[in-house]
């Protein structure tokens, strides 16, 4: 093998190479997406989705998926939450098998042996998408803001994105006091090359309040839209796609296991 490895080899005499999507239009295979938000929006809540979906063989957000298998590594929740999020999204024993999840687990990708221990559980499972969940939690960054040391990370998860698709999940700056957000990169926290090495930059952003009501029996329904926007997108596709998250609780707080909704507006 050379030394740089296999070459791009292209046929100028046959048809393009279609997109190899794993949901229509959004997220493709080969392809290192960062999806940034402001804490509390619902960047798990989607991901979780988004993953249940893919492994389901159902629609995401009105876009049809293609895959199998799914590798989440969840850097940032607890256990338990984990747990009833993808409960109440629908998910089941039959499930388990094709989505694998690993929580708190001390992942430090671009420190030690943890690149090399990635690389083989994606030999080992094959997933057809990775999330990672959030950058700070599970990529080995001493300093977000510094452009090298970031440039440099994203460029060693690009390298992992060859049979699969990977999502980032990543933070936004704190609104300006008078409640205005950057546009695009300038709203995500940290350094530039977050976006810069990107191949896809999606922002999730609230739209309104958190909205609750009591139900006749007893529970209550917290409800609240976002939009999904495309600061950085190389097919071209711009606007926002409409999105309310849904959750169903006991009066003490505790959630229902199964009633979670991501849906579209």
């Amino acid at each position: 093998m050379p030394a740089l490895g296999t070459p791009l080899y292209m046929d100028f005499e046959g048809e393009l190479p279609d997109p190899d999507w794993i949901v229509e239009g959004l997220v493709e295979r080969g392809q290192l997406t960062v999806l940034a938000a402001a804490p509390g929006v619902g960047k798990s809540f989607v991901c979780l989705d988004l993953a249940l979906a893919v492994v389901q063989g159902r629609p995401f957000l009105g876009r049809e998926t293609h895959g199998a298998r799914v590798l989440y590594i969840d850097g940032e929740n607890m256990p338990r939450h984990v747990h009833w999020r993808l409960g109440g999204l629908g998910m089941t024993n039959v499930d388990r098998e094709q989505l694998r999840i690993f929580v708190r687990a001390g992942i430090r990708i671009g420190e030690g042996v943890w690149v090399d221990r990635v690389r083989q559980e994606i030999h080992d499972f094959q997933p057809d998408l990775i999330v990672l969940d959030t950058a700070t939690s599970v990529l080995a960054v001493t300093n977000p803001n510094d452009n090298a040391e970031v440039g440099g990370l994203m460029t060693l998860l690009r390298s992992l994105c060859g049979a699969v698709a990977l999502v980032l999940l990543h933070h936004e700056r704190k609104p300006a006091a008078d409640g205005r957000r950057g546009d695009g990169g300038a709203a995500m926290a940290g350094a530039v090359q977050w976006q810069a090495q990107a191949d896809q930059h999606l922002s999730l952003v609230k739209m309104g309040k958190v909205r609750k009501q009591t139900l006749a029996t007893g529970l209550f329904k917290r409800q609240y839209s976002v939009a999904l926007e495309f600061p950085k997108n190389r097919e071209g596709e711009d606007g926002e796609i409409p999105v309310e998250i849904v959750s169903e609780h006991h009066a003490n707080g505790k959630p229902i296991r199964t009633a979670v909704r991501v849906a579209l507006v």
